[in-house]
C-alpha cells in the first residue's frame, strides 16, 4: 500500500461513522463506558506539549489497557474521542513507555507503546510518522529480545483498517 492508501482507508472509515448510534452502541453494552473514556482522557483542549512535568501517564496507561480488552464499538468509540492534543498527548505516553519497556524489559509495557499509536490513529501526523514510531518501538523490541512479529499482529487486530494495513506492511518491511 502507499501512504495514501492508509489514509483513504481510515477516511472511508470515518465517513461511515455515526458517532451517536456508536455511542449508544457502546452505552447499551456498559451504561458508564463514555464517561469512563472520557476520565482516563486529558480535556480536548489541554494543551500539555512536554513530558516535563505532564501529568498523564497512569491515565494514559488505563486507556491503552481498556482499549486492549474492549469489543470493536469500545475500541471504534476510544479512537473517536482523539483530538491532535490528545494525540500528541498520547506520543507523550508512547515515548515514556517505550523508555519504561527498555529499562524493565517489559513486553506489556512496548504492548502499551504499540496500542496508544493505534489509538492516536494518524491524528498527530500521517502515516510516515507512524511508521517512524513504530521504527523506534521495533529498536525497543529487540532491546527487550521479545517476538516482535507476534507483538504487532496481536496489536494490529485491534486497529482501524488504515492503521491495520500500516502495521502489517510494516511487519512485512521489518519482520524482526
Amino acid at each position: 500500500m502507499t501512504i495514501l492508501d492508509y489514509h483513504r482507508l481510515k477516511a472511508s472509515e470515518l465517513e461511515a461513522l455515526d458517532l451517536a448510534r456508536l455511542e449508544a452502541e457502546v452505552r447499551a453494552e456498559s451504561a458508564a463506558f463514555p464517561e469512563t473514556v472520557e476520565s482516563l482522557l486529558p480535556p480536548p483542549e489541554e494543551k500539555h506539549l512536554r513530558r516535563e512535568g505532564w501529568p498523564h501517564y497512569e491515565r494514559f496507561r488505563s486507556l491503552c489497557e481498556l482499549y486492549l480488552g474492549a469489543n470493536a464499538a469500545q475500541r471504534q468509540f476510544i479512537r473517536s474521542r482523539i483530538n491532535w492534543t490528545r494525540a500528541y498527548q498520547l506520543g507523550l505516553f508512547r515515548s515514556q513507555a517505550r523508555e519504561l519497556a527498555m529499562e524493565t524489559k517489559s513486553e506489556h509495557l512496548l504492548r502499551l507503546a504499540l496500542v496508544s499509536l493505534v489509538i492516536d490513529y494518524f491524528n498527530v501526523g500521517d502515516s510516515r510518522d507512524a511508521i517512524l514510531s513504530l521504527q523506534r518501538l521495533l529498536v525497543a523490541a529487540r532491546h527487550i529480545g521479545i517476538d516482535w512479529s507476534a507483538l504487532v499482529l496481536s496489536v494490529a487486530d485491534t486497529a482501524g483498517d488504515g492503521m491495520a494495513a500500516l502495521y502489517r506492511d510494516f511487519l512485512k518491511n521489518h519482520p524482526a
